[in-house]
């Protein structure tokens, strides 16, 4: 029979499970990724705050997946992915504490199912993206953007006057910009993030430059731009500089936007891969799996 001290110290492990799922989906939020139904619908919140039975089963189900896709490997799952609080980025603690969170119940158990029934390739995580919901509102106090009501547009939890990291940041909803817009950021329709900045409320841009409409908000000057298209000059610094497809080549002179590059070809950066599929990984474009991804490890003699 487990003891209550291993007992307890599953249960942390299971938690920390939860926020490496949780900490996986709001990035997925922030970068930009649709969810199935493209999002902003009517919501279906139960209307009771998550629990930490809720972040334990959710770690269960998700360290199942992960143990046992890596047994289909003839490997096993990093004890570091369920064991490890300290180095996750959501703090679930914190956000039960501040009740700014809400759960959807049919989402969830539909998110639950498919962590224990999924095959270990094509994982799709937008359906547990949605199993928790913000409700603060613009203009309200937050720590994660995750806390931020759905009100269309992407949210994000935004620092202003170089305000320090352990205090609360503000929830402010973007609007879309046009070309030559002044932007904060380049995102999806309902993309999110957090955003620490040196400026004053009154001071920071709130409109988006919509990658999926062509568009990226250019460094330095902070305006929306046309992204490029092959063969023409871009900013390799810049993320979305080129269209879908391609990435900027720094290795040419000036820059130019280029096909980004099967698995085995050589490689610096992930955005030269075909990032649906593939990142870089020891100079060469790999698939996207649990091993490359660093969830699996060879099993220790």
């Amino acid at each position: 029979m487990e003891s209550l001290g291993e007992g307890a110290a599953r249960g942390r492990a299971l938690v920390a499970c939860a926020a490496l799922m949780l900490t996986a989906l709001f990035a997925c939020q922030r970068s930009g990724d649709r969810d199935a139904d493209g999002g902003g619908g009517p919501s279906e919140s139960s209307g009771r705050s998550p629990t930490a039975a809720d972040f334990i089963e959710l770690g269960q189900a998700s360290c199942g997946l992960f143990e046992r896709c890596c047994q289909e490997m003839g490997m096993s799952a990093r004890a570091a992915q369920c064991s490890a609080p300290e180095n996750q980025d959501v703090d679930l603690s914190a956000l039960m504490t501040r009740d700014t969170l809400k759960v959807n119940e049919a989402v969830l158990r539909e998110c639950l199912a498919m962590l224990r029934s999924s095959t270990c390739r094509g994982l799709q995580t937008d359906t547990c993206a949605r199993a928790f919901e913000g409700t603060v509102a613009p203009g309200g106090a937050c720590v994660s953007p995750s806390e931020c009501a759905d009100l269309g547009g992407p949210k994000h939890c935004v620092r202003f006057d170089s305000r320090p990291a352990e205090q609360p940041g503000v929830c402010v909803i973007f609007t879309e910009g046009a070309i030559g817009d002044a932007c904060a950021t380049s995102s999806a329709p309902n993309g999110g993030g957090t955003i620490n900045t040196f400026q004053t409320a009154a001071q920071q841009p709130t409109a988006y430059c919509n990658v999926d409409d062509g568009l990226y908000c250019a460094r330095p000057e902070s305006v929306c731009r046309q992204r490029a298209g092959e063969g023409a000059t871009c900013d390799s610094d810049q993320t979305f500089a080129c269209q879908p497809g391609l990435y900027c080549d720094r290795a040419s002179s000036p820059s130019t936007c280029k096909p980004q590059k099967p698995a085995g070809s050589a490689c610096t950066d992930s955005r030269e891969c075909q990032l649906t599929d593939y990142l870089c990984k020891e100079g060469t474009c790999v698939e996207l799996t649990y091993e490359s991804a660093g969830i699996c490890e060879a099993v220790q003699p």
